[in-house]
């Protein structure tokens, strides 16, 4: 797991939020400033102890606040650049892994049946599909090509069956983004006959990146 994706995730999400909302930034701002006009004021009259404490306040509080901002900015950065990266086809030298991601499955039912049993071979792995369902591809090269077999069943005493078995390259799927594939089932009996449901699997493909990965590109 990347730990700093992970925190860079937590900061965007929840951290900025909490860190503007609980009024904890703008407290930072305000004692800085009165701090800092606490020290001028008294800078003549005060004894140096007392200077040395209001300055010493100053400057931790101004540090923190760049502590944070920074932490923020930083965080940022590594998950856009990563981001990036996870969409960038890469120079074909090891092979490396990809997460293929089931984002969306819509049917469109033109009186086949009231409902659909799917099932899918994907990369020669039985995978239960559902949206958000995920699919390493190990050690898979941009030319490597990833099979989808894919089935959907009508849910019926006399099923109608409409199946696909395709093949892509990792290169092909990594130029698209995101695409879908279709399964059609046709009803063969009854007063529908040769009415078609079709099944259309919305996929999405990043590549996974190490950490050492991001941070060169960010310094570099």
């Amino acid at each position: 797991m990347d730990w700093f994706l992970l925190g860079a995730s937590m900061v965007r999400s929840r951290s900025i939020l909490w860190f503007y909302d609980s009024g904890i930034y703008y407290s930072y701002v305000y004692t800085c400033i009165l701090s800092f006009i606490e020290f001028k004021k008294n800078n003549s009259t005060n004894s140096q102890y007392t200077r040395k404490k209001y300055l010493t306040t100053f400057i931790s509080i101004t540090v923190l606040i760049f502590i944070i901002v920074s932490s923020v900015i930083l965080s940022n950065k590594y998950k856009n650049t990563y981001d990036k990266l996870t969409r960038v086809v890469p120079v074909e030298t090891i092979p490396r892994n990809y997460i293929l991601t089931l984002e969306n499955i819509h049917i469109e039912n033109n009186s086949v049946g009231q409902d659909f049993e799917l099932e899918a071979v994907i990369d020669h792995k039985e995978t239960t599909l559902f949206n958000g369902s995920q699919i390493i591809l190990d050690g898979a090269y941009t030319t490597s090509f990833i099979r989808f077999q894919l089935q959907a069943i009508e849910k019926d005493s006399i099923p109608e069956v409409g199946l696909i078995d395709e093949e892509f390259t990792i290169q092909k799927m990594m130029m698209d983004g995101q695409f879908y594939l279709q399964v059609f089932v046709e009803e063969n009996r009854g007063c529908y006959t040769g009415n078609v449901a079709t099944v259309k699997f919305y996929f999405d493909i990043k590549r996974e990146v190490e950490s050492s990965e991001v941070w060169s590109h960010i310094f570099n």
